[in-house]
């Protein structure tokens, strides 16, 4: 929230309202524009969408984008405040065993942010998964005969602290042919390529789309003074949904192998996985090297 408000300081008045959610969208018949309605009623006219509307996205399903698929893990994220500064230095560690994995990141002296991924039941699917009683106790009859410091940073979470959500993801394969827009409606973040966290490349990749996304409308509407807002607006998304298509895609391919290949379930599954990460991916670094270019 602090970034938010950060943001939007330096907008001018009214440009941001929090707190709203599209529930529809449709195109005006005479104007083309969109018209979306939010969750209390509210109709807002836009001249653009840009759907930045999380993995369930309403706009995402508006353009033609296919649903997100369950995966076959879920993540457990959490916080936990020491009273007294923690013994875990500031570096990244990282545990596997089995089916589990969990990782440590301290952010300061006294606070440390951790995430753990495991095989998804079908309680985790119920109103369960919002229970913090059922989170912490599930996470930690995952981490049995993991490090006592490392139990001991799950079971002292605090409740409000604490988060446990099913991995969704959009396939690499639906990318290729999916249609990012309609008229000068598009999308961006999750809502275009919703992957799950095994290459931690989901945030810095809706960064990407912003940089390109903001590049692509400036360089088309500077020619907006001789006419065809809309149409430059289109030349414009459709310049953004090419350049993003291959890249989100790659990394798309990159994390479900990566995924295979922690599948436990399924040895054909780990097998292709593995496969995949090798054969296509020999560096498994070199999507780290990307260059989206300048605004």
């Amino acid at each position: 929230m602090e970034l938010m408000k950060a943001l939007t300081e330096e907008l001018p008045v009214e440009s941001v309202y929090l707190g709203c959610r599209a529930v529809s969208i449709v195109l005006d018949p005479l104007t083309s524009n969109p018209l979306l309605q939010l969750h209390d009623g509210t109709l807002i006219k836009a001249k653009i969408v840009i759907g930045c509307d999380g993995v369930n996205s309403i706009i995402s399903k508006f353009v033609g984008v296919n649903s997100p698929k369950l995966f076959s893990r879920c993540a457990t994220r959490g916080f936990t405040y020491y009273e007294v500064a923690h013994s875990f230095g500031d570096k990244f560690r990282f545990y596997s065993s089995n089916d589990v994995t969990l990782g440590q990141l301290p952010v300061t002296d006294k606070l440390v942010y951790w995430f753990l991924t495991r095989v998804l039941t079908s309680q985790d699917l119920s109103d369960a998964k919002k229970d913090p009683t059922y989170i912490t106790k599930a996470s930690l009859e995952a981490i049995k005969g993991f490090p006592e410091e490392i139990v001991e940073l799950v079971k002292n979470t605090e409740p409000k602290a604490l988060y446990l959500t099913e991995l969704r993801y959009r396939a690499p394969w639906d990318l290729v042919r999916a249609k990012f827009r309609k008229g000068t409606v598009v999308v961006a973040g999750d809502a275009m390529h919703a992957m799950c966290p095994f290459i931690s490349q989901g945030g810095g990749a809706s960064l990407e789309d912003a940089v390109v996304l903001a590049r692509c409308l400036s360089e088309k509407l500077k020619q907006a003074t001789e006419g065809g807002g809309n149409r430059l607006v289109e030349e414009a998304l459709d310049e953004y949904v090419r350049e993003r298509r291959m890249r989100v895609f790659w990394l798309s391919l990159q994390t479900y192998f990566m995924g295979l290949a922690q599948d436990n379930t399924s040895k054909v599954k780990k097998a292709l996985g593995i496969a995949g990460l090798i054969l296509v991916f020999g560096d498994q670094r070199s999507h780290t090297d990307y260059d989206c270019g300048r605004l």
